[in-house]
C-alpha cells in the first residue's frame, strides 16, 4: 500500500535565474575589467611606439660608414652622396631611412640606378651602422663632349651611361704631363676616346647616342692615324656630325682635316689621304683645308684660297 504523502518532493532549481559566488573571492566588478583591458592596450601600444622609436630614431642604428666598392671612372665620393640622397629621404611618409632598420635596399639600388649604368649592383646592411654598396661599373668607350658644354658618356654599345652637366664636365683632352709645380706622377689618361658632337642635341640615360661602327672607327683611330700617316702629325680632334650620322671629321695638328666614313675601312682610307698628300698637296699642306676620302677611289681635296 502506497502512502502519497511520503513521496518525497520534487524541488525546482532554476540555475538562470540564481547567482552563486565563491566566498573565498571578493567578486569582481565588470568596470574594473574594462579598465584593466584598456591599461593592458595602452602599455602594448607604449611598447611598440618605443620600439619603432629605438629602431628608427635613435642613434643605435644610424647608418653612419658607407663603404664602396668596384667604382673605376666613377668616384665612390659621388656614389656615396647619391646613397646619402636615398638616406634624407623618408620610408612609408614617416619614418627616415637614415636608420639601417628602415632603408630599404631597393631604394638604394634605384637611386643609384637613376644616376648610373651598371654592369651590376648589390647593397648589403652590416648592422649596426654599416651599409655596403659592390658595383661593376659598364666599360666606358666614347665620351661626347657637346656644343652646350654638356658631355655624355657611353658604353660599346653606343648606349649612355653617364650625362655630366657643364659644371661637371671632364677633362675632353688629356694632359701630356704635369703642368709646373705639380708632382711627376700624374693619374693615367682615360680609357675612352673624345668625340666632339656638332650637333645641339640631348640623350636620356640608357638611350642610344652612337652607332657602334663610329666607336670601333672613333676607338681604332689614334693608332692607325700614327700608324698611317707618322709621328710628326698628331691627331687633335674627332667631330661627329649628330648622332645617326656615319661621317668623322678628324682634325689634324696641322689644321686640316680628313672626313672618314664610318662604315668604310680605316686603314685604306687613311692610305688614300696619305696618297692625296704626297701626289696633290705636297708642300702646300699650310693651305690644305680638308681631304675627303668618304667616297671609296673617288677622292676630294680643297685647298684655301
Amino acid at each position: 500500500m502506497a502512502y502519497p504523502w511520503l513521496r518525497q518532493k520534487r524541488v525546482r532549481r532554476d540555475y538562470s535565474r540564481k547567482s552563486f559566488s565563491n566566498p573565498l573571492f571578493s567578486p569582481v566588478r565588470e568596470g574594473g575589467i574594462r579598465w584593466r583591458r584598456w591599461l593592458t592596450a595602452l602599455a602594448a601600444a607604449v611598447a611598440v611606439i618605443g620600439w619603432v622609436w629605438f629602431a628608427a630614431f635613435s642613434p643605435a642604428f644610424r647608418v653612419t660608414d658607407i663603404r664602396i666598392h668596384g667604382t673605376q671612372n666613377l668616384s665612390e665620393w659621388e656614389v656615396r652622396d647619391a646613397v646619402r640622397e636615398t638616406l634624407a629621404r623618408r620610408r612609408w611618409l614617416l619614418l627616415p631611412q637614415s636608420s639601417l632598420l628602415v632603408l630599404s635596399e631597393a631604394d638604394v639600388i634605384a637611386g643609384l640606378n637613376e644616376r648610373y649604368v651598371l654592369e651590376s649592383l648589390e647593397v648589403t646592411k652590416k648592422p649596426p651602422h654599416t651599409l655596403e654598396i659592390d658595383l661593376k661599373e659598364r666599360v666606358s668607350s666614347i665620351l661626347l663632349q657637346m656644343p652646350d658644354g654638356s658631355q655624355v658618356m657611353t658604353g660599346l654599345d653606343g648606349t649612355v651611361t653617364r650625362i655630366y652637366a657643364p659644371s661637371e664636365a671632364l677633362d675632353a683632352v688629356p694632359k701630356l704631363g704635369p703642368d709646373k709645380g705639380e708632382a711627376a706622377s700624374r693619374a693615367k689618361p682615360p680609357a675612352y676616346a673624345v668625340l666632339y658632337d656638332d650637333r645641339a642635341e640631348t640623350f636620356a640615360l640608357r638611350a642610344s647616342a652612337i652607332r657602334p661602327e663610329v666607336i670601333a672607327m672613333a676607338t681604332a683611330l689614334p693608332k692607325a692615324f700614327e700608324s698611317v700617316l707618322g709621328p710628326a702629325m698628331a691627331l687633335t680632334q674627332i667631330h661627329l656630325d649628330g648622332a645617326a650620322s656615319q661621317s668623322l671629321r678628324i682634325v689634324t695638328s696641322e689644321g686640316w682635316a680628313v672626313y672618314l666614313n664610318a662604315s668604310g675601312d680605316l686603314r685604306n682610307q687613311l692610305n688614300d689621304a696619305q696618297a692625296v698628300l704626297k701626289a696633290k698637296i705636297g708642300d702646300n699642306r699650310k693651305n690644305l683645308e680638308y681631304i675627303d676620302v668618304r667616297f671609296g677611289e673617288k677622292v676630294f681635296f680643297k685647298l684655301r684660297s
